[in-house]
């Protein structure tokens, strides 16, 4: 069967929300608890995962329940991971990243980490994480040139 598909209401992740006992709620959660027939509180703590890989789809055939790590090997199995420069909160580029960690010079005046977030427009703080490796941990510079000025 096709997905069952609702663009009204889309959340800021692309899941279709609805107002359900006077709050929004995600429109795939209530249409699981409805096909079990139980009450939405009952899935607190439940992931519902779909196996269409469709977020705003809510075809019950589509959807079954899971834990936060079933969840995230799904996401893993299927590519569907946001990251690197896919993320959505991303402030840098993979490339920019790499440049600022192969010059970075504490408190120096063009390499320090408060330069170079100057240079690229972000907090310093956005910097000190990503050339620490707090933030995107998963780049290899190995894999990538380097751009000369970047």
């Amino acid at each position: 069967m096709d997905c069952i598909l609702f663009t009204a209401s889309p959340g800021d992740r692309g899941y279709s929300r609805v107002r359900h006992k006077g709050k929004m709620v995600y429109r795939h959660r209530l249409v699981m608890a409805q096909h079990l027939g139980v009450e939405l509180e009952a899935l607190a703590g439940q992931h519902v995962l779909h196996s269409c890989d469709v977020r705003n789809c809510a075809n019950p055939e589509h959807l079954r329940l899971g834990t936060n790590a079933e969840n995230m090997q799904d996401k893993a199995e299927r590519n569907m991971s946001a990251c690197l420069e896919q993320h959505h909160d991303a402030k840098l580029t993979i490339e920019q990243v790499l440049w600022a960690r192969a010059v970075y010079v504490p408190r120096h005046p063009e390499y320090g980490a408060a330069a170079l977030a100057r240079r690229f427009g972000v907090a310093t703080a956005v910097m000190h994480n990503a050339i620490r490796g707090k933030t995107w941990r998963k780049i290899n510079a190995s894999k990538c040139q380097f751009l000369d000025g970047a």
